[in-house]
Order: structure tokens, then C-alpha cells, then sequence
């Protein structure tokens, strides 16, 4: 099955997303900030990661060239919710 790391501080996403990735049968793992996804993509080796652009610890565009240093073939989806 498929894994999808969403990395986004706004639960309310968390949770939409979760519930569009379960209903598609993925595999789902999630994270608020920064440091834990970087925790978790390195952990569940995902095959897709949904990145919010504005996280609390670290800008996601920075944690975006982070994870291509990391691992640069793995798709990165930016996201944002504008108020």
C-alpha cells in the first residue's frame, strides 16, 4: 500500500486529509512540525509527502530542500491554506 507523510501544523487538515488518504487505502502518517516529519520521513520512507508551506518551527520551503537533500526523488506536494 502506498505511504503518504503529511506534514502541517492545522489539524483540521491533518484530518481532511487523513480521511481522503484512508478512503483511498493509504497508508497515512502525519506530522505538526518540521522536525517530526523530518523524524518520520526518514522513519516510514514514504512514497509522497504533502508539505504545509508555513509550519511553526521551520519554513517548509526550507524543510523542502532539507528532504531534496535527503531523498531527492520523492515527490513533494507544497500546501497551503490562505485566510
Amino acid at each position: 500500500m502506498p505511504k503518504v507523510l503529511v506534514i502541517d501544523d492545522d489539524r483540521s487538515v491533518l484530518r481532511l486529509v487523513e480521511k481522503a488518504l484512508v478512503d483511498l487505502e493509504f497508508d497515512y502518517y502525519s506530522a505538526e512540525t518540521a522536525d517530526a516529519g523530518m523524524a518520520l520521513l526518514q522513519e516510514q520512507r514514504p512514497d509522497m509527502l504533502l508539505l504545509d508551506i508555513m509550519l511553526p518551527d521551520k519554513s517548509g520551503l526550507k524543510l523542502a530542500q532539507e528532504i531534496r537533500a535527503y531523498d531527492a526523488k520523492l515527490p513533494v506536494v507544497l500546501i497551503t491554506v490562505s485566510e
